[in-house]
């Protein structure tokens, strides 16, 4: 059953509930209405909680763990109201926060159901927390950062941070994967999970690709690539300024280098293990090429 279904099943069950009330009383069983409303409160609550640990155990019985977790984690990005419970029924303690984590996978063939499962049974075996694979270029964690400190399974005696944890988890999906793979995160707490979700989606899109997942990227670091992705003219533009580098010898290498120096002439050139007049051409080039506006921002040598 779907997370929807649960909540249409649980929606209609207490709109009959209060219906029923609602009929058996009087305009003179004022006081006795009052009374059973507030048992209602309660039970309520509580019908709830059964009912979700009835559906966790016959989850038990008949998924996976794999499955299972992925329910969980869908659950918590959708701030669906029964997550907590799914939390407990696969060992796992609800936390009053996560940093969730996306990791984005692009390339050809996307990987295949059952390699998708696998990863994530592996990854489970060493990080205990809600992991899913909701789509085919991008894996999901939630890391609780409700706690200080856990345990660190590699360390014994020592402790990880939030921070940490989902380091460590990036890497070990990077190794996973065996591919490039961009990282995105964004912190939210429970029941409001889905906008943490959509902020690390879009981190995701915009984040440089990693041969070995090494840095969490966050929105602060990307806020400009996606300022220039949703406009379309410069977007545009970018697009096609990358497609006439991508021809040259090592163009885009060479300005990313460049930058990275802060476009220090001498120090790019040291870094690529070339003479400074080499780069010089190279940066003439990048200028010579053809745009698609009349004055397009122009890197220069320093």
């Amino acid at each position: 059953m779907s997370a929807a279904s649960r909540r249409r099943v649980l929606g209609l069950h207490t709109n009959l509930m209060l219906r029923e009330i609602q009929e058996a009383s009087g305009p003179e069983n004022t006081d006795e209405l009052m009374r059973v409303m507030a048992w209602f409160t309660t039970e309520g609550t509580r019908g709830i909680d059964a009912y979700t640990r009835g559906h966790a155990a016959e989850q038990k019985r008949r998924l996976p763990l794999v499955a299972r977790v992925h329910a969980l984690t869908t659950a918590l990005l959708a701030d669906d109201s029964l997550a907590p419970g799914l939390a407990r029924a696969v060992g796992m303690s609800p936390a009053a926060s996560y940093e969730v984590v996306v990791v984005r996978v692009p390339g050809r063939p996307a990987p295949a159901a059952g390699g998708r499962e696998a990863i994530v049974e592996t990854l489970l075996t060493h990080h205990r927390m809600p992991i899913a694979w909701p789509r085919a270029e991008e894996l999901v964690a939630l890391v609780p950062t409700g706690q200080d400190s856990a345990p660190d399974a590699a360390r014994p005696g020592r402790d990880r941070s939030a921070r940490d944890r989902a380091l460590a988890f990036v890497r070990d999906a990077g190794e996973a994967v065996a591919r490039p793979c961009a990282v995105g995160t964004s912190t939210g707490r429970v029941r409001a999970l889905a906008d943490a979700y959509d902020r690390a989606r879009r981190t995701s899109l915009a984040a440089p690709l990693q041969p070995v997942p090494r840095r969490l990227h966050t929105l602060a670091d990307v806020f400009v690539e996606l300022a220039v992705a949703e406009d379309r003219d410069i977007d545009s533009w970018l697009s096609g300024m990358a497609r006439t580098l991508a021809r040259g010898p090592e163009l885009l290498a060479t300005l990313e280098t460049y930058y990275a120096h802060d476009m220090h002439r001498r120090n790019t050139a040291a870094a690529l293990n070339i003479h400074p007049r080499t780069l010089d051409y190279r940066l003439q080039r990048v200028r010579r090429s053809p745009t698609s506006t009349p004055d397009p921002p122009v890197a220069c040598a320093s």
